[in-house]
């Protein structure tokens, strides 16, 4: 080839450009061979599509230092990564790591191919074009280091999001419903099954939900600071679809206070699941002791399990359902979410996630808002994983005198449009 580009007027020099430009595999290979390449790096070549920068389908993890998200964990990643933007260096360490479809070795473009190669030590590269993201949309309010975050684990903390005033606005308003001095339509009280013949007071609620009616609680749906965040999963037309108050009293040591592992997708009739997102917030400090949230990072990416009551000695709480049959290498994963007061996580609806007993004399207290785009659709769970769960909608809404047959007719009684217009949800 050499020779026929010479005969036909091309030099050395020109030669070397055309290489350079067109040819990368081949200078690549007479680089290593002449030089060599570092110790414990083994080179490979992989056929790249033109502009699949899809993060979700390349061959690395990006787990950055949970630390900087505001929490923290008795396992520290091995992983860090900073990036504040397109134009700062990116150091991995210890990773399978790919350059991007238009950025290689040598700091060029090509539009054909990539180099993907592992290493045993750090490497710092620059992103040569903003990836693309499947679970986060372009705002301003997530900055890139957390939408990756996000991508990678299905979660992510945003520390003192909500006031403390506002928590203690809720929590007074929950005492009063305890108490019986307010009624709130619709709302739905839930008691430990360990005090179920007691009369209701704080120590044995563990959780009220459907507050859409309740002016206080739900105030804390439409906060712009939570609603800002929600249009980085959702989009811009959002409707609060479930809301909960979770109290989580001091467990009688029968265990009941623990809610087993679970994906929120099992309780929902709707869909496309990337279109939901729950905002999650401390009302006190939460942590292990007490009860706190536990999360299984990735597992967003995964598929919804089937889930049903758990075997446990002492019973489970009504409506806390649990996957059957995880596997104990997959519980060995959990992280513990241990927050402050008015840390917020918003978490994927498939992330698999539970909490512990509160073996505390305290309260575990958190106020919560699963949310929604309006362009999600209803489906039919008849013949799913999630039959089961429907039928005990149904049956809970039947004793409160709502005769429906179909639960999807239940959720859209339960979800109030909060931002932007309504469409088919």
């Amino acid at each position: 080839m050499a020779k026929t580009l010479l005969s036909t007027g091309f030099d050395v020099f020109t030669l070397s450009v055309w290489l350079i430009f067109n040819r990368w595999d081949v200078v690549g290979w007479f680089l290593v061979l002449g030089f060599g390449y570092p110790r414990g790096v083994s080179l490979t070549w992989t056929e790249v599509d033109k502009g699949n920068d899809d993060i979700s389908t390349l061959p690395f993890t990006f787990t950055p230092d949970l630390t900087s998200m505001g929490i923290t964990n008795n396992r520290p990643p091995t992983t860090k990564e900073r990036m504040a933007d397109d134009d700062q260096e990116v150091t991995l360490y210890n990773q399978n790591c790919i350059k991007s479809p238009k950025m290689h070795a040598f700091g060029m473009q090509n539009p054909m191919k990539a180099m993907v190669y592992k290493s045993n030590f750090s490497e710092t590269r620059k992103p040569s074009n903003p990836r693309k993201f499947r679970y986060t949309n372009d705002c301003n309010t997530l900055s890139r280091e957390q939408r990756l975050f996000y991508e990678e684990n299905g979660f992510v903390v945003i520390p003192k999001l909500v006031p403390l005033d506002y928590l203690e606005r809720y929590k007074e308003h929950f005492q009063e419903i305890c108490d019986g001095r307010i009624h709130v339509p619709g709302l739905t009280v839930m008691k430990d099954i360990a005090f179920n013949k007691n009369k209701p007071n704080e120590r044995i609620i563990n959780k009220i939900q459907d507050f859409i009616y309740d002016d206080v609680l739900f105030e804390y749906c439409r906060l712009p600071q939570i609603l800002d965040y929600v249009e980085c999963f959702c989009g811009s037309n959002i409707k609060a679809m479930h809301t909960m108050l979770i109290n989580k009293p001091p467990d009688p040591g029968s265990l009941t206070s623990r809610h087993p592992l679970h994906q929120d997708l099992h309780f929902f009739p709707f869909r496309p699941a990337d279109k939901i997102v729950c905002a999650w917030t401390a009302m006190e400090k939460v942590h292990r002791g007490n009860g706190c949230l536990v999360a299984i990072p990735g597992t967003h990416r995964g598929d919804l399990f089937e889930h049903g009551y758990p075997d446990w000695e002492s019973g489970v709480n009504k409506m806390y359902h649990g996957i059957l049959d995880l596997k104990e290498n997959e519980k060995e994963k959990r992280f513990y979410l241990e927050m402050g007061p008015g840390d917020t996580v918003f978490f994927h609806p498939l992330l698999i996630h539970g909490s512990g007993a509160n073996r505390t004399d305290g309260f575990r207290k958190a106020i919560s808002c699963h949310y929604a785009s309006t362009d999600c659709y209803y489906i039919d769970v008849n013949g799913t994983t999630q039959e089961n769960i429907a039928h005990e909608i149904i049956d809970i809404a039947k004793k409160r005198g709502l005769e429906v047959d179909d639960v999807k007719y239940i959720w859209q009684v339960r979800g109030r449009l909060v931002r932007g217009i309504e469409s088919t949800l």
